[in-house]
């Protein structure tokens, strides 16, 4: 069943969507500043968005700056 959801990432960050599985997350993008992505998540899905930050050569996930339960077509900004 198709459920598009779209993100944008807007702001000078980097953020990471993950799909929440009790206690582990499942990576579903990656999102530099002016990228956009829609992908179909299933509703009734647990995702949360994190901000990342720059660790010697890598960008690594650091702070939740929303979470939700998917329950219809949602778009994120």
């Amino acid at each position: 069943m198709k459920n598009p959801v779209r993100f944008s990432n807007r702001k000078e960050q980097t953020i990471f969507i993950y799909h929440v599985y009790d206690n582990s997350f499942l990576q579903l993008a990656t999102l530099s500043r002016g990228e956009t992505t829609v992908m179909n998540i299933p509703r009734g899905s647990h995702i949360a968005i994190k901000k990342g930050k720059v660790v010697e050569d890598m960008i690594v996930p650091i702070e939740t700056i929303f979470e939700t339960y998917l329950d219809k077509n949602f778009e994120l900004r």
